[in-house]
């Protein structure tokens, strides 16, 4: 804890110096040296404070992970439901819910996890393996493609995060060469030229005002750049947000298939945002249990067409005989996993447009300081020209 604020100490320091060293070579007032050292300092702080938030939900992220991961695995090994929660919470450090554990209170310790990290993919793998426990059945195959989309999960958003701090990076170039842009610029102006620029009211508003900019542009960076390691994205389109919330409806279909009949799978795999149009859905198909139209009227309530696909190989699931029962499961999994990464692949693109278009801001407050500056020039100059006739 010393050692970290030792260095938050030094770099505040380095930047006062900096701070100083700039205003004098830029010839700043003492009102544009203020706004340079308190927005910088505002940004240090706000950018730490960010940080340290974004290290906790990744830390707490990576423990959900583990943590889901060790409870299915030791499931499979165990078939003993206190036997692997047991596991699970001893590796991760979950002390809280281990207690509860060796009280024999399973759903009490499942209740604690999800108070402290948990989400409705947690909740939906924790009612999955409790009904597991007390029903019995063969669930290997629910187990592995539990723990295959529980490691896709962790793959698809440490790559995410990765790609965030790559833009961040851009952006941290972009900034400092633009930085030494302003100051190759400056240093090109005659002296006589720079010191009737810098005395002049207008020219100090102006670069107190793409000072404001800088570090109104660079708050908003770092507050889009700091990771959240969310697992699901807030989609601004109404198609994306339901095509999310069917492929997680269909898997869980998919999980259930295998101990259940299709329609008592599509009945358990609850997903809150499609709950009433589920629920329409079910009564259509226990009327009329043979029809296809239930299913194609459910896919055009979505208002996708990937549905439809989805929506057909559900109804062949229930058509075909048992010997061919995996075979429609797994073409229904290739399938959902494959708009489930599609959807994935939305959020993150439109998540990272910000920063991705970002790295120009600060080359373009650059080009409108010189800008400004050659305008600057030329009229002075031609101000001299004028006394000079």
């Amino acid at each position: 804890m010393k050692r970290k604020k030792g260095k938050v100490f030094l770099f505040r320091v380095s930047y006062t110096l900096f701070s100083m060293f700039l205003c004098y070579y830029l010839r700043f007032g003492m009102v544009l040296f203020l706004i340079l050292f308190v927005g910088g300092m505002f940004l240090i702080w706000t950018g730490l404070r960010w940080r340290d938030k974004s290290k906790r939900e990744e830390e707490l992220f990576f423990t959900r992970m583990d943590y889901l991961e060790q409870l299915i695995c030791s499931y499979k090994r165990y078939q003993i439901l206190s036997l692997a929660l047991k596991e699970s919470t001893e590796s991760t450090g979950l002390s809280g819910a281990l207690r509860k554990v060796e009280e024999g209170e399973e759903k009490k310790a499942f209740l604690w996890i999800e108070e402290k990290m948990g989400n409705d993919r947690m909740r939906w793998i924790h009612n999955f393996l409790l009904e597991a426990q007390t029903l019995g059945g063969d669930i290997e195959d629910s187990l592995d493609l539990m723990l295959m989309e529980v490691q896709q999960i962790k793959e698809r958003v440490a790559f995410h995060e990765k790609k965030r701090q790559s833009k961040m990076r851009e952006y941290d170039i972009c900034l400092i060469l633009s930085g030494f842009l302003l100051l190759f610029s400056r240093a090109l102006l005659p002296e006589t030229i720079l010191t009737q620029m810098v005395t002049g009211r207008m020219y100090k508003l102006m670069a107190a005002g793409i000072l404001v900019l800088y570090f109104l542009v660079t708050k908003a960076v770092l507050k889009k750049g700091m990771g959240n390691w969310r697992e699901d994205f807030q989609y601004e389109k109404q198609k994306t947000q339901e095509k999310k919330s069917f492929s997680t409806w269909l898997l869980y279909v998919c999980l259930n298939l295998r101990h259940k009949s299709v329609y008592q799978a599509m009945a358990c795999a609850g997903q809150e945002s499609l709950k009433h149009r589920t629920a329409q859905f079910l009564e259509a198909v226990y009327e009329e249990p043979a029809a296809i139209k239930p299913y194609m009227d459910f896919a055009d309530s979505l208002g996708f067409r990937e549905a439809k696909t989805g929506m057909r190989l559900l109804y062949a699931v229930r058509e075909q005989d048992y010997g061919h029962l995996e075979k429609q499961i797994l073409s229904l999994v290739a399938y959902n996993n494959r708009l489930m990464e599609d959807t994935w692949n939305q959020g993150s693109k439109r998540e990272l447009a910000f920063l991705s278009f970002a790295k120009n801001l600060p080359f373009a407050l650059a080009g409108v300081k010189i800008g400004v500056d050659m305008i600057w020039y030329i009229l002075i100059m031609m101000e001299q020209f004028s006394l000079f006739v």
